[in-house]
């Protein structure tokens, strides 16, 4: 009985009797791989990194807080969001954030991605909105 595998070779066997329902595949010839060498390890004496951001800036932190307020404020009080918050409360719109509250009497809102407010005015400005959306559909 002859096979002939995928490597192209003929594999010929003298007693059919025990292979005549089986095929036998031998393995392919392995392409050469490329091995990338090992990334080291961190050193013994090296300590492991973290985040600075971890540690509590009561000015920094504060100063965050007054920008944020600020466009707060500013938001409220725009035409912009009295028009966004009307067409918001329209009965159609409402009706489907009923259905997304579900049984909750309060919103879950999560937020992905809106930058850093402690630089940027648009990342202020967007958890400004979030932030009043939120106090006024709860």
């Amino acid at each position: 009985m002859e096979i002939m595998v995928a490597s192209g070779d003929i594999v010929t066997y003298k007693n059919s009797d025990l292979v005549e329902d089986w095929i036998v595949v031998l393995p392919r010839r392995r392409k050469c791989t490329r091995k990338y060498p090992r990334l080291p390890g961190p050193k013994q004496d090296e300590k492991p990194w973290f985040s600075t951001e971890l540690l509590f800036d009561r000015p920094r932190y504060s100063l965050v807080v007054q920008k944020v307020h600020l466009f707060l404020k500013k938001l409220e009080n725009s035409k912009f969001f009295r028009l966004f918050m009307s067409q918001i409360q329209n009965n159609t719109i409402w009706d489907h954030f009923s259905k997304a509250r579900g049984s909750n009497l309060k919103m879950q809102m999560v937020i992905y991605g809106i930058g850093s407010i402690e630089s940027l005015d648009a990342s202020r400005l967007q958890l400004s909105l979030a932030i009043l959306m939120k106090r006024k559909l709860d």
